[in-house]
């Protein structure tokens, strides 16, 4: 059952990428998530499925991409490097845009590339550091470094802050909405640093976030967001959990397997077309096994 709803999963990923206007303003997101499919699914089929689509549609990005004046934002820049650093992951390249974009963002400060240095300590507010700062700076970071290129910094100098997170507040010490920036700040900590499923981590090196996360279950469960509770197994499977001996990871798979919808896509009513994308990408990384095995 998880085979064929991860198949249609994905179907359905392939699909919106068709769409232009979705494509338009999301192109580097479906990119990337095409790509660690790609390269970490264990399903041959959702494997190459990936993979093909994901370079028929670099392709396209690398034609129908806007153009990059002199008055570019620094915003613009940093998000077709990365684009471009995906689409060099699907064997596909262009060495000329790479260089442009390379020496455009050299010469940019970390504080306009990322809100602010990695070499020193992030702003704080109210006693914890800035959450969406901090996550925009992870992602730019990570995957800057990932295509080589060092965007504001070095990966291992922002982790050196993540203490001050330390040990994480809960939703009535921060607030229910910051609660889930929260949340997913340190879904994707984990992503970061297990190279989006390609690696497992070492519970014991990752303890205030095992902890955190699987402290997040209750709360998600009793919101029914779904959605969220697929990156908490996601996330919680890279440490070695497991649902078939889990039960609240076992509840979300079940809950996961029925809300798919006829199209094979997760959504909810009241979505945008993001929102479904997101959805069902993450409902795919719950329900898929990992070429890396239950990391």
């Amino acid at each position: 059952a998880r085979r064929h709803a991860v198949r249609r999963g994905v179907e359905a990923l392939i699909g919106m990428g068709e769409d232009e206007a979705f494509f338009a303003e999301n192109a580097g997101d479906l990119l990337w998530c095409l790509s660690s499919l790609h390269q970490t699914a264990a399903d041959p089929e959702v494997s190459v499925a990936a993979g093909v689509a994901g370079r028929r549609l670099a392709r396209r990005w690398l034609v129908e991409r806007p153009a990059l004046s002199p008055a570019a934002s620094v915003d613009l820049a940093s998000d077709q490097l990365l684009t471009l650093g995906t689409i060099e992951e699907l064997g596909l390249s262009d060495a000329t845009l790479r260089a442009e974009l390379v020496a455009r963002l050299a010469r940019i400060s970390p504080r306009r590339l990322v809100g602010f240095d990695p070499r020193r300590p992030p702003p704080l507010r109210v006693g914890y550091v800035d959450v969406d700062l901090f996550y925009d700076a992870l992602i730019t970071v990570y995957f800057g470094e990932r295509m080589g290129v060092q965007l504001g910094g070095a990966f291992a100098q922002l982790l050196t802050w993540l203490p001050q997170l330390w040990p994480y507040p809960t939703a009535a010490q921060l607030g229910e909405e910051r609660y889930w920036d929260l949340v997913y700040l340190v879904t994707h900590l984990v992503y970061t640093q297990n190279g989006y499923g390609a690696r497992g981590l070492d519970p014991t090196a990752h303890a205030e976030e095992l902890a955190f996360l699987r402290d997040a279950l209750a709360p998600v469960l009793e919101d029914e967001d779904l959605e969220t509770a697929a990156e908490l197994v996601d996330t919680l499977r890279a440490f070695g959990a497991w649902p078939g001996d889990d039960p609240p990871l076992a509840e979300i798979v079940v809950a996961l397997l029925g809300a798919q919808g006829e199209d094979g896509s997760w959504s909810r009513a009241g979505d945008t077309s993001y929102d479904r994308y997101h959805f069902t990408w993450t409902a795919i990384d719950a329900l898929r096994d990992y070429r890396a095995g239950d990391r």
